[in-house]
C-alpha cells in the first residue's frame, strides 16, 4: 500500500473500517439510543470530499492493489 497515493489509502481504510457498519450512540439530551449507518455519503463527509470523489478513490485504490498483487504473483510464478 505504500506505493498508493495517500488519498487512495485513506479512502480504502475508511471504506474498510466504516462503510456498511452501524454506530450506536446515546443522545445526551434524551438518553435515547440512536443508530448511525455508515454510507458512502458519511464516509465521503469524513474525508471532506464529495461522494463521487470518495467512490472514485476507493475504486482506484482497489484497482491499484489488484495490479500490485498481480505483479507479485507473476514474479513468484
Amino acid at each position: 500500500m505504500e506505493r498508493m497515493s495517500w488519498r487512495q489509502r485513506d479512502a480504502l481504510c475508511i471504506e474498510q473500517a466504516y462503510h456498511g457498519r452501524t454506530k450506536v450512540a446515546i443522545d445526551p439530551f434524551t438518553e435515547k439510543r440512536r443508530e448511525i449507518y455508515w454510507t458512502d455519503e458519511m464516509c465521503a463527509q469524513m474525508m471532506k470530499v464529495d461522494v463521487r470523489t470518495f467512490r472514485q478513490r476507493v475504486s482506484d485504490g482497489y484497482a491499484r492493489l489488484e495490479a500490485l498483487i498481480g505483479a507479485r504473483l507473476n514474479r513468484a510464478a
